[in-house]
């Protein structure tokens, strides 16, 4: 689904969408753990591009890693990715304390700039 572009600055309403595999909410003006809260209730989301949002704060990461089924994160142009070791705690908090449910992939991939690819921990 695409969202992108529609000034939206606090997630609400997304349990109702329980097959929303993929969320594009680019250019929005989401900017903090808070407002993003509502992705942890997308069962299957698994694709979600957070690009040029507001976004800062280590509470952001902290609702990242509530996706259990998170492969791909888009994220670039966010103050968050600029905090002192985000790429690390990122994938720490997010592509390695959960195993891939599901997916042929053990690979989480993280956007800042580019795709990174980071080994996922079936632990």
């Amino acid at each position: 689904m695409d969202l992108s572009y529609n000034r939206i600055g606090k997630l609400d309403g997304l349990e109702d969408l329980r097959n929303l595999e993929s969320l594009n909410l680019s250019r929005n003006v989401l900017t903090d753990g808070a407002a993003i809260q509502e992705l942890t209730k997308c069962p299957k989301l698994h694709t979600v591009d957070l690009t040029h949002n507001q976004l800062s704060g280590e509470d952001v990461l902290v609702q990242l890693s509530r996706i259990s089924t998170l492969l791909t994160l888009s994220i670039a142009g966010n103050d968050v990715t600029r905090e002192q070791s985000f790429r690390k705690k990122m994938i720490t908090m997010v592509g390695i304390t959960r195993p891939c449910h599901n997916y042929t992939s053990n690979f989480f991939f993280l956007s800042m700039n580019e795709y990174y690819r980071y080994p996922v921990s079936n632990t």
